[in-house]
């Protein structure tokens, strides 16, 4: 899988203060990671890498295969899997709601992968220690409290209070340290202006969720009549659809009244064969601040609909619906 390239940085885990190596990646290099989230949200979350190690400008060679080892040979599902194996033999069973004794039937049939996001990775020389940061929805636990699977010596653990006892002691370690020439790398801003591709035109317009097309597809990639109804009642209920235009798009997931499509800037659009990637920021106004990101979305331009890899396929509509007003973004 590709790796975007290793920076310097200030910025360690959970937003403390270490000299480190930073990259990110999309939890969808790894077949079926974060499936459910991306099916559900219809974006591509990113996570990031951490390396801390005595000369925090260098990549180490412990580093080197511990990287090999996560990304190229197949031991990051591997340490997802025996982490969450380790949680099941500590967790309560008895006292689980409906929602979270399905969601335990599906890992049971199809894994554990798609319930779980990727959030950071760190590979710590100094402590030879390898950290995984994860987040689920697949029980209120999990959701609450988040996962922390880890590597120190041999085996994978499950310990969701491992992060913070780690960084603690990082903490100390690193106030008796100081790197005087170790510059933060940034990555240059996003352009504001749209660069768009001539062949994305057909793009523009509103799309809408297509049922009956999406039910055809996930039977042919084998997913269980359960798991396929319980998809698209999801997305029958969001009445899920975006609306495309040169420089903005909209996302409606209408579950009521009073929530309002979300609104993205649109940075780019890219075309390689049926495959269109939609490069996006956001920015979100709260009470007490204001949240900034940006992601990229993927969908595949077949038989004139638009699949997303992850499931939810969309047909074109000309008109708006009545209780939705117009779509075309001002």
């Amino acid at each position: 899988m590709k790796i975007h390239k290793f920076r310097r940085s200030h910025t360690f885990v959970e937003d403390s203060e270490v000299c480190c190596l930073k990259a990110t990646a999309p939890n969808s290099a790894i077949p079926n990671l974060a499936a459910k989230r991306m099916a559900k949200l219809a974006d591509e979350p990113e996570f990031n890498i951490f390396l801390r190690s005595k000369v925090p400008a260098k990549t180490t060679k412990w580093q080197q295969q511990m990287l090999s080892n996560l990304f190229e040979k197949g031991e990051l599902t591997v340490a997802i899997e025996k982490g969450m194996k380790d949680y099941e033999k500590h967790s309560d069973h008895e006292h689980l709601v409906d929602y979270e004794k399905k969601n335990r039937d599906d890992i049971k049939r199809n894994g554990v992968l798609p319930h779980v996001t990727l959030l950071d990775v760190v590979v710590d020389d100094i402590k030879r220690e390898v950290i995984l940061s994860l987040s689920s929805e697949a029980e209120g636990n999990l959701e609450e409290h988040g996962i922390i699977i880890y590597l120190k010596g041999r085996g994978w653990k499950f310990d969701s209070d491992h992060l913070n006892d780690y960084l603690s002691e990082v903490e100390d370690e690193e106030s008796e340290r100081d790197f005087p020439d170790f510059e933060e790398e940034t990555e240059k801003t996003a352009p504001v202006e749209t660069k768009i591709m001539v062949d994305v035109n057909f793009l523009f317009g509103t799309w809408v969720y297509d049922g009956e097309a999406d039910r055809e597809w996930r039977k042919k990639q084998g997913t269980s009549d359960e798991e396929i109804e319980s998809s698209i009642r999801f997305c029958d209920l969001g009445r899920n659809q975006f609306e495309f235009s040169e420089k903005s798009a909209l996302y409606w997931q209408k579950y009521s009244p009073w929530l309002k499509p979300a609104e993205w800037q649109i940075l780019q659009y890219l075309k390689s064969g049926n495959k269109i990637s939609i490069k996006y920021q956001y920015e979100i106004k709260f009470r007490d601040g204001i949240e900034k990101g940006g992601n990229t979305l993927v969908f595949f331009h077949e038989d004139g609909r638009l699949r997303n890899p992850n499931g939810g396929i969309y047909k074109r509509k000309t008109d708006p619906s009545p209780d939705q007003g117009s779509p075309t973004p001002k």
